[in-house]
């Protein structure tokens, strides 16, 4: 008898000890990232629920936060997660800690920042200030939890901001996220939403207000483009000029966009920066709702392919002598606050030319692509391309006298050359089997046909490109 239940104590143990893995197994670390510019005083908190079409009291996702700072003064952040169960829409839960008298409004995000400073406040020991978790800069709110991601829905989850000081407090207002996230994992939203929604089990970036997201896998190695690859592209492409441009065909192409609307084509330079032109971005932002975004692997506007991927950027350097009334020095540098994803044949950067004389690409395979306007014989919405002849730089001056320099290249003719809206969208040159960015769409004629378009041209900037971003083009030789 005795043995009898000491077996049947074995074999309980073991469905309950069966039972408590399953149950974890559902819980997976979960990062959230909310760029929020606050005021002194203020705090961050998210507000969210698991499933579509939930009422504002229903679908609570069980979590436990991760940060246990060693400090035992550790302040209001992490008082304000004991007893936080749940991320749902109720903000304090009746278990939840006060801090000094002051109530959480919800699931209480933690102020970031990636710049460590010797003796400063640290998320491990503090609560707070520096964690190697953020790459991304300063006033990132983070929440670092562990998530059922059971009761997400096909592993999303919706949220929104709270920001409060004291006990007043105001919510995020609405936003049409986008479709497509930028990183490295599968982040087409599966539902539209009046709120951000985000991949249980990974981290997600988002700005205050903006519809953008980043969605990656956390502590994954991130990905780079390897420069003997720039330049690049899938050899069974075709093309044919004056024609919708086959996705892939021009894997680094950027679209710039702001609060979700087209502004203008950029090129991929490394996985962090991109360049365009100057007069692109002379009033963009970098934070709030009209953060500049860029898309990568958009050929039809119409629809989402899902080869689409959107990126923040996390700083936009105008040339110095760039003059917004002239076109003179017409080129900026976008630094994409984290790495594109480079691993498909859609998407890589094209290679900067290095050594090379004025006319060296004349007479070469030049093509011009972007979204501009084209007279009525094309679909805008749809990457165009248009294969050009590369002027001289005489012929270019002939064109348009001392209003072009030898820092600027004229390509197209007729009705084969680029137009309006297709600002600093790339003119690409093959070299050798190799793509290389020769200029971004600057200025041209008012009607876009009988003189070429003028284009920035890159290897006059390379020196100013190099100091800016670090990258290495000294084995870029393409002429001899």
């Amino acid at each position: 008898m005795a043995e009898t239940v000491l077996w049947t104590l074995r074999r309980l143990t073991l469905i309950v000890l069966w039972v408590h893995v399953t149950y974890q197994s559902h819980f997976q670390r979960t990062v959230v990232f909310i760029r929020a510019n606050t005021d002194l005083g203020e705090n961050v908190f998210i507000r969210g629920a698991g499933r579509g079409n939930c009422s504002a009291d229903s679908c609570p996702i069980p979590i436990t936060h991760r940060v246990v700072p060693t400090h035992a003064h550790a302040g209001a952040y992490y008082t304000w997660s004991l007893g936080d169960r749940h991320l749902d829409w109720n903000g304090m839960e009746t278990s939840q800690h006060s801090f000094h008298g002051n109530k959480p409004h919800g699931t209480p995000m933690i102020w970031t920042t990636n710049k460590h400073v010797q003796g400063g406040p640290t998320v491990r020991d503090d609560g707070y200030g520096y964690t190697p978790t953020n790459r991304l800069g300063s006033n990132f709110w983070m929440v670092d939890i562990d998530m059922d991601c059971s009761q997400t829905y096909k592993g999303w989850f919706e949220f929104k901001a709270y920001t409060a000081a004291g006990d007043q407090g105001s919510w995020e207002p609405n936003v049409d996220q986008t479709e497509a996230c930028g990183g490295d994992v599968d982040g087409r939203r599966p539902y539209q939403s009046i709120n951000h929604m985000a991949l249980c089990g990974k981290m997600n970036i988002f700005y205050f207000m903006n519809y953008g997201c980043t969605i990656n896998n956390i502590n994954d190695t991130l990905q780079s483009v390897n420069t003997d690859r720039c330049g690049h592209r899938n050899p069974s492409r075709r093309i044919v000029g004056g024609h919708p441009a086959t996705p892939g065909t021009w894997p680094w192409m950027l679209e710039v966009m702001y609060q979700g609307n087209h502004g203008c084509g950029a090129v991929l330079i490394s996985p962090t920066w991109a360049v365009t032109a100057g007069h692109c971005v002379r009033t963009a932002k970098t934070y709030g709702p009209w953060a500049t975004i860029v898309r990568t692997g958009e050929t039809n506007r119409h629809t989402i392919s899902g080869r689409e991927k959107d990126y923040f950027v996390k700083q936009i350097i105008k040339h110095p002598l760039f003059d917004k009334t002239k076109p003179n020095h017409d080129i900026a540098l976008l630094e994409i606050l984290t790495p594109v994803y480079t691993e498909t044949d859609d998407v890589t950067a094209a290679c900067l030319p290095s050594r090379y004389l004025l006319d060296d690409f004349v007479a070469k395979e030049c093509w011009a692509i972007g979204w501009g306007r084209t007279h009525g014989g094309g679909d805008r919405m749809k990457l165009q391309e248009v294969r050009v002849d590369v002027a001289t730089n005489t012929a270019c001056h002939d064109y348009y006298g001392n209003n072009v320099t030898t820092r600027d290249v004229c390509a197209g003719l007729g009705s084969k050359s680029a137009c309006g809206g297709d600002s600093g969208s790339p003119l690409s040159c093959q070299v050798k089997g190799r793509w290389f960015v020769v200029g971004v769409v600057s200025w041209g004629d008012d009607g876009c046909h009988g003189r070429p378009t003028v284009f920035t041209r890159i290897s006059a900037y390379l020196d100013w490109i190099k100091s800016e971003t670090g990258i290495d083009i000294s084995h870029n030789v393409i002429i001899g």
